[in-house]
Formats: C-alpha cells, sequence, structure tokens
C-alpha cells in the first residue's frame, strides 16, 4: 500500500465520521447547556460567525445526516458554535475538547462596572483633594 493511499484512507475515515461527531456534539452541547439547540438556530449561529447568508433548516439538517458544510469556514464556525474542536469535528483529528466561551457582557454588567470605576475615580481625586491640602 502505498504512502499516499494510506494517508487517503486515514483522510476518508475521518471524514465518514463526521455526522456521528456533529450528532455527538450537538447532543453533547444541548445536555450541557440545557437546551434544545435546534437547526434554525445552528443555522442562525454559523452564518453570523462564518459571516455567510444564512442557510435554510434543511442544509443544516443534511450536515447532521450525509452532507458536509460547503466551506471551511462554516464547518469552523459550526465548531464554535457547538464549542468542540474544529479539527475533531470535520476529520475526527485530536481530542473533542470544549472551546473556551468568551464571557458575555450585559448592558447591566457594563453599567455596575462603569458605576465602579465612577466610584473609585471619586475616591481616588477625594484622596488627591486631602493630599493636597494637606502640604
Amino acid at each position: 500500500m502505498s504512502r499516499v493511499h494510506i494517508l487517503y484512507s486515514a483522510m476518508t475515515a475521518g471524514i465518514q465520521g463526521f455526522h456521528q461527531r456533529l450528532r455527538h456534539a450537538k447532543r453533547t452541547y444541548e445536555l450541557e447547556n440545557d437546551c434544545d439547540l435546534g437547526l434554525a438556530e445552528i443555522s442562525i449561529r454559523v452564518a453570523r460567525i462564518a459571516g455567510v447568508k444564512k442557510r435554510d433548516t434543511t442544509a443544516v439538517g443534511r450536515w447532521l445526516k450525509t452532507a458536509r458544510p460547503g466551506t471551511w469556514e462554516e464547518m469552523e464556525a459550526l465548531a464554535i458554535v457547538l464549542e468542540v474542536s474544529p479539527g475533531w469535528l470535520a476529520f475526527g483529528e485530536g481530542k473533542m475538547m470544549k472551546q473556551k466561551r468568551r464571557p458575555r457582557l450585559t448592558r447591566q454588567d457594563i453599567d455596575e462596572l462603569t458605576e465602579l470605576i465612577d466610584t473609585i475615580d471619586d475616591d481616588e481625586m477625594e484622596d488627591d483633594d486631602r493630599r493636597a491640602e494637606g502640604q
């Protein structure tokens, strides 16, 4: 068996397991986040992350059964949505590894941080005023 044939066999074996890995990643995400991640939601999130036009839900349904995303950007976005490694999802390489989520700030978080910063600034100004008076 030639080296090219061995590499091709290994690559196609990884690709062939894509649908099972995708379904596993979706179930794992749903269990960990206590939600039902519908096809429409997956489509919206993938499109937003990949910067592409939203796919219809039948395309996402085909990804779960027989097809694969048409571009690497969509594949990578799908992995990000499901919080798994893109290499694992696409080719079965490495570990499933969850990607770390970036913390999301709400408007309330921002308002509280702004208030905290303003309080700190006010305290520092008062300290500066006291030091200036004492000199």
